[in-house]
């Protein structure tokens, strides 16, 4: 479909905030189709896509497999019963982490969320909620109320919800101690690499002190997988910090770029979900069947082949050419990365928290994804979001950025 519209009735233009480029002061990107590691604009001109759905692409645009799985499922649709491809997935899912033992399909990674939180207050029969500022879990109510530092976006949420919620600094212990010292929460949701500050990960000691205090205080630890699920890792950012939380949200990968999610973990706590226990969660489509048999194909994909090693070497590359590219411009420049997904920032010192980033680093970010997306290379319109890469990410991608960046 190409025909152009003189206005939209989308509102703001867009189906999804960050997709408006206001933060970045850039027009929407519409894509006309995709294809491998590229997106096409309206006129078929293609761009480079480092993207890639914030996170559900990971084998490339259009890719053979994923095509071929789709044509063979296309007799389904939303059935109204079970289908043959949910045990498949849910069984590749728990090969992620020993603390799953059931799984429980949703359609989004904020619904899987959503059904996490509410598993966790049901367990410990406590309300108040722990996340960290700069990181988000999805439009849910009981979780939204804080992204950014000082800065709500609890608009038309209940106020007794948002005042369950407590959102403290990442990577900070002290404030961290402080907080269960005052209530012991019902359950501390996370990020251990947090995708919407570009991309910070959770310091070890940061980690174990969690653990600790979630253990100690009979706190349910809720690990969000969403991005980094089967990405950073075949068994997700979990398996970089032998962590064994009480429950997992994924999304993203598992619908193999359909929408999904799922809530992971033990029996005691997921058996409290209907129609088992009393919490209740359903939904129309969950459990697509195409979902489903894309989710199966793209994790047998993530087991059985190198396809997340490949990805690390090429943000291996990538980062070390840009370090000595601003190196030698004298430009402030850091960069991290796991697996297929990275971030960076224009200031000398790697943040530890959304506090450490300079609006420097901001300033710079716009200015660059500007001179990128000239030379047909689309980073997210943010500079808040995680950068991510394909299978379909070759050489002449890697070179075709790196010679772009040089022009800054």
């Amino acid at each position: 479909m190409t025909k152009k519209y003189k206005t939209s009735l989308l509102v703001g233009g867009v189906n999804s905030p960050v997709r408006a480029g206001i933060s970045v002061n850039a027009d929407r990107f519409i894509a006309s189709k995709a294809q491998g590691p590229f997106l096409f604009d309206q006129s078929g001109t293609p761009f480079l896509d480092y993207i890639c759905g914030f996170g559900p692409i990971l084998l490339g645009h259009q890719h053979p497999s994923i095509q071929a799985t789709i044509a063979d499922t296309k007799a389904f649709s939303a059935l109204g019963v079970c289908n043959e491809f949910e045990e498949p997935l849910a069984h590749l899912i728990q090969k992620a982490n020993p603390t799953i033992e059931k799984v429980r399909m949703t359609n989004s990674g904020g619904e899987a969320v959503n059904a996490a939180i509410r598993i966790a207050k049901a367990a410990t029969k406590r309300t108040q909620i722990i996340k960290f500022s700069g990181q988000y879990h999805g439009a849910v109510e009981s979780v939204l109320g804080y992204v950014m530092p000082s800065q709500s976006i609890d608009t038309g949420i209940d106020p007794n919800v948002s005042e369950q919620l407590s959102c403290l600094t990442f990577n900070d212990i002290a404030q961290l101690e402080s907080a269960f010292k005052i209530a012991p929460p019902a359950a501390v949701i996370i990020e251990v690499i947090s995708g919407n500050m570009g991309f910070i990960r959770a310091e070890p000691a940061f980690i174990q002190k969690l653990q600790q205090l979630c253990k100690t205080h009979q706190t349910m630890l809720i690990v969000d997988e969403v991005m980094t699920g089967f990405r950073v890792h075949p068994k997700g950012a979990c398996a970089l910090y032998d962590l064994v939380p009480d429950l997992i949200t994924y999304g993203k990968i598992i619908g193999g770029g359909l929408p999904v999610g799922a809530v992971a973990g033990p029996t005691r706590l997921m058996d409290l979900l209907s129609p088992i226990g009393p919490v209740y969660q359903a939904g129309t489509f969950s459990g697509h069947p195409l979902a489903m048999a894309c989710g199966v194909t793209t994790l047998n994909t993530v087991f059985e082949t190198p396809l997340i090693e490949s990805c690390h070497q090429y943000l291996t590359v990538l980062a070390r050419e840009l370090i000595d590219l601003f190196k030698q411009k004298g430009m402030p420049f850091c960069i991290d990365y796991q697996g297929g997904q990275f971030g960076f920032y224009f200031q000398a010192h790697y943040p530890k928290s959304f506090q450490d980033i300079e609006p420097e680093s901001i300033t710079l970010f716009t200015q660059f994804y500007h001179h990128m997306r000239k030379h047909h290379i689309l980073l997210p319109p943010s500079h808040l979001e995680a950068l991510f890469i394909t299978g379909a990410h070759d050489d002449q991608c890697l070179e075709m950025t790196i010679e772009a960046a040089r022009d800054f």
